[in-house]
């Protein structure tokens, strides 16, 4: 059997912390290794994971508090890196696993050459009520017909969107390396494993609500994108396309294209926007509407 670790990131998380530590240890198959990262919390976090671990007599868990504070992004590489199973789970501080979700996420990659693997959630508040479970195409995050259980996902969905919270993922022993020993930890973690494992050949989603992923006040991400500028996104894109090609050189020519899109957004070059049109890379990773929207971003200004 696969040796199976989780990866928590806490910060200030005293609230919820509790619900999610009882969902990982009432899972129906255990996790080998817990590894509790602790971001410099100032409330009671860290004592209440002591509190829990010790009170279970949990002997293959830990925690670990930084020194200062590194942000959710290199707390996650850190955290990531001092795991030493075959497949990590990757889990917040403040959702809820479903009992299965280790099982049912596991049998992919014993079943599949998974390299990473994403569930569907169901969204609750901050009093664990259920606020939201339509997850049709994973609450239309991923924008290609899903098969009703497991789907395999290419890079270019993932270059359009990540396809699932972060909290809802684990990857595989290889991706986990890949990212460490690559990232520069510019784009989201999730974000950035999701588009390795799609180098790879290896990404799925599993269309099943696995985690109770909940929405309050403090959330770091959330499911509201920020507003960005056209060239802002062009800028996120052609980051992708580098982990993309860093991974599998095969990617090289979505690399070229995203970075002529920039230039000829930030040049405002009406010109490179049309000749864009003519490599098939960037009629495959943008829409007609989006296209369009560069040349009427450029004549715009």
């Amino acid at each position: 059997m696969k040796k199976i670790s989780v990866a928590i990131t806490t910060y200030n998380g005293e609230k919820y912390i509790k619900q999610q530590l009882l969902s990982i240890f009432n899972q129906s198959v255990k996790p080998h290794e817990v590894v509790i990262i602790d971001d410099g919390s100032s409330d009671s976090t860290t004592d209440l994971i002591k509190a829990f671990i010790s009170q279970n007599g949990i002997k293959n868990w830990r925690i670990e508090q930084n020194k200062e504070n590194l942000g959710f992004i290199a707390n996650f590489k850190k955290a990531i890196s001092l795991t030493t199973g075959d497949i990590i789970f990757l889990c917040d501080q403040d959702d809820i696993w479903r009992s299965d979700k280790i099982e049912l996420m596991l049998k992919v990659f014993e079943n599949k050459k998974a390299e990473a693997v994403s569930s569907s959630f169901r969204v609750i508040d901050e009093n664990g009520i259920i606020k939201d479970e339509n997850y049709e195409n994973n609450f239309g995050l991923i924008n290609l017909p899903l098969k009703a259980e497991l789907t395999s996902i290419p890079a270019k969905t993932v270059m359009h969107c990540n396809i699932s919270p972060g909290c809802t993922s684990a990857l595989s022993r290889k991706t986990a390396d890949i990212y460490i020993n690559s990232t520069d930890c510019i784009l989201p973690h999730d974000f950035e494993i999701n588009l390795i494992a799609a180098a790879l050949g290896g990404l799925y989603f599993l269309n099943l609500p696995l985690v109770d992923y909940r929405i309050h006040s403090s959330n770091t991400l959330g499911l509201t994108a920020k507003p960005q500028t056209r060239t802002e996104i062009a800028e996120e894109k052609l980051f992708a396309s580098k982990i993309l090609y860093k991974t599998n050189s095969d990617y090289h020519s979505y690399l070229t294209v995203c970075e002529q899109r920039l230039n000829a957004l930030k040049e405002k070059n009406i010109f490179k926007a049309l000749k864009l049109n003519f490599y098939k890379e960037y009629r495959l990773l943008y829409s007609i509407k989006e296209r369009a929207g560069d040349i009427i971003n450029i004549r715009g200004n």
